[in-house]
């Protein structure tokens, strides 16, 4: 697993927000666990997986550290998406290291680019499937 400097916190936090509740529904024997630490663990685990290809993009250690606790800021709870507020709650204490990252911190975008496009064709069903986009729906 990914470690942050407050990582349990964060954890419990998007735990709340992303809720994943179906063990107690699906199954017939009653979870000796408490759902929401359920939720957290496979929130962790599944997002820890789904990152790890963009990690091995960055070419310095210090960037595949605070990438995954700006990544847990931004998808978060918090109204505020902004560089204190966000260290705030996914690192208090260190917004400068936080501010590095994001304002001075250098890195080629085309690896990342790579990795979500070949992220999203997996989802779509392929190289040999087509995506179709409607934007009608979408207000002007």
């Amino acid at each position: 697993m990914i470690s942050g400097a407050s990582r349990p916190s964060v954890s419990k936090n998007l735990a709340h927000r992303f809720p994943l509740r179906w063990f107690a529904r699906v199954t017939a024997v009653k979870p000796s666990f408490h759902p929401d630490e359920l939720a957290e663990e496979r929130w962790e685990r599944e997002f820890d997986s789904w990152l790890l290809p963009f990690l091995h993009e960055f070419g310095y250690p210090s960037q595949q550290k605070w990438a995954p606790i700006y990544m847990r800021g931004l998808l978060g709870p918090g109204d505020r998406k902004s560089i204190e507020p966000m260290a705030a709650r996914v690192c208090p204490g260190e917004t400068q290291q936080l501010h590095h990252f994001l304002s001075t911190s250098r890195w080629d975008t085309a690896g990342h680019e790579r990795v979500l496009l070949e992220k999203a064709g997996a989802l779509v069903g392929g190289k040999d499937a087509h995506l179709v986009i409607d934007d009608t729906a979408i207000p002007k």
